[in-house]
This record gives C-alpha cells, structure tokens and sequence, in this order.
C-alpha cells in the first residue's frame, strides 16, 4: 500500500526556514570575509588591476563614465565614440601618436580644490581648471572645433564636500605636464604648470690616495638607504568589481555551509536510526 504523502504547513516551513537560515548567514560571512581577502590579494598582486573608480555618468562627462584604467581610457579613444574625444582631447595636449606615451608613462596624481595638481607629493601645476559638457554655474563657454564646452577652476566645478579627484597626468621630456585627464569622468584639467625638479645626481668623491709606507685597509662597505615619498598607486575603491567578487562568495559560502550542515544532519539521523543487525540462527 502507497505511503500518504503528509502536507507540510506554512508553520513547519517556517520554522525550517529559521532552522536553516543561521547556517546560511554563517557561511555568507565566512564567505564575505574570503572575498574580501582575495581583493586584498589581487590589490597586492596586480594593483593595476585593483584600479576601480566611482564612475561619472552624468551629461557633464567628456567621456562618458570615465575609464578604471589607461588601457580603457585610451581604447576608447580609439574607437572614439562619442566623435568628438579625439579632437577634444588632441586640443588638450594628447594627440593620437602620443596614445602609446600616455599608457607607458602617465602618471597618477591628484586635482585639488585649492588648484594644485599634485603628483608623487609634488606640485606640478596650480590655478588648476577643468572642461566639461554641461555649464555648471560659474563656468564659461569656449568651442573646440565648432562645438560648444565649458570650463571652470576647481572651486566652481567641485561640489559640495570634494576636496580631490584622481587624475592621471603626462609629462613632456621638459618635466612640465602636458596632459591630464581626470579618470570617473574623462574631464581634462589644465593649470599653470611646474617645473618638476630632476633629481640631483651624487657627486663623485675623489679617492684619496694612501701613503705607501703605512698601507690603510681598505673601508668597510656601507649601504645607503634612501627614502621617497610613496606615489599614489591606485583609485578610491569605490568600484562595482570588489563588491561582486565578495558578494559571490558570500552567497557561494553561505550555499556551502547549508549544503554541508544538511548532509551531516541526514548523515546523523541515519546512523541514528539504523536497525540493529539480526543475530544469526542456530
């Protein structure tokens, strides 16, 4: 005879939903802290990679959503779309034969709001201004090849509350910036530019010669070491691509330790409920 098949309620769901849903939260936070370490560890290991920008989308943008990467940022160059980047930013300083410049030897600094773009702690441009496509109020209209654009010094253009934004920034072989460019939003920046001091190189000590009755014993070699302000290697890690990596895992753990707490409960309940061996006939 077949088994009746016994209804189960909402209560009895319910209660196993509550019975299920610590182990499932357990494993999201172990799951979540593994990803969080793994970021940690592509950060590390391939900081170009770890780049992530909170990206600018708005109408304002030159290009829009900016680019996480100079490897992105001069791919769509290339592609050029909307059609005015290249002469935009060709008028800016970055004609397309310098593309190649730009990926092997721009620099990551920062656009301050008192007008100082700042690269390896140095200032290298001041009275720093930006360009855009939407007249923020303050801001004058100029064209570039027939079409109109505005632009404003950093204390028009920043909203309330920002006091820096990345930019990455070329110099000409004079040490003085010849581009820079804003990452989130594709803006360029211009600016009084500085200088950058070259370093200056050791002198040579001029040996001094010994005595030859009384040889001196030659002296101990000493290392130097010298310190340098760090450069800034990376963006604000406001970017989609961390939160994904962990919140994938977090689901992926918390799946996991469900799965494993389920397996070991039937486990269990079947050795619990396993007959006794029967004793064999005399």
């Amino acid at each position: 005879m077949t088994k009746k098949k016994t209804k189960r309620n909402f209560n009895y769901h319910s209660k196993r939903l509550i019975a299920t849903t610590p182990k499932f939260v357990h494993g999201m936070l172990v799951g979540a802290f593994i990803g969080a370490l793994f970021v940690e560890l592509l950060r590390a290991t391939f900081p170009a990679l770890a780049l992530s920008v909170a990206r600018d989308c708005s109408q304002n943008a030159i290009l829009p959503c900016g680019a996480t990467s100079k490897t992105e940022f001069i791919g769509d160059l290339k592609i050029n779309k909307p059609d005015d980047l290249q002469g935009v930013y060709a008028w800016s300083g970055l004609p397309s034969n310098d593309y190649n410049q730009f990926l092997s030897s721009a620099e990551l600094g920062s656009d301050l709001r008192d007008g100082r773009i700042v690269v390896d702690g140095q200032t290298v441009a001041t009275d720093a201004w930006s360009i855009g496509r939407q007249q923020i109020p303050g801001e004058t209209a100029f064209r570039i090849n027939g079409k109109t654009y505005f632009r404003g010094n950093n204390q028009v253009a920043y909203g309330s509350g920002v006091e820096s934004i990345p930019v990455w920034v070329l110099f000409n072989s004079q040490g003085v910036v010849q581009f820079a460019v804003m990452p989130p939003c594709g803006n360029s920046v211009f600016g009084t530019p500085i200088k950058r001091p070259r370093p200056t190189p050791t002198p040579t000590p001029t040996p001094t010669p010994t005595p030859s009755p009384t040889p001196t014993p030659a002296p101990t070699p000493t290392t130097q070491v010298t310190t340098a302000s760090a450069p800034i290697t990376q963006l604000p890690n406001t970017g989609p691509g961390a939160v994904i990596i962990i919140a994938l895992l977090a689901v992926i753990g918390g799946y996991a330790f469900h799965m494993t707490h389920r397996h070991l409960r039937r486990r269990r309940h079947t050795l619990h409920h396993r007959p006794a061996h029967a004793h064999s006939a005399r």
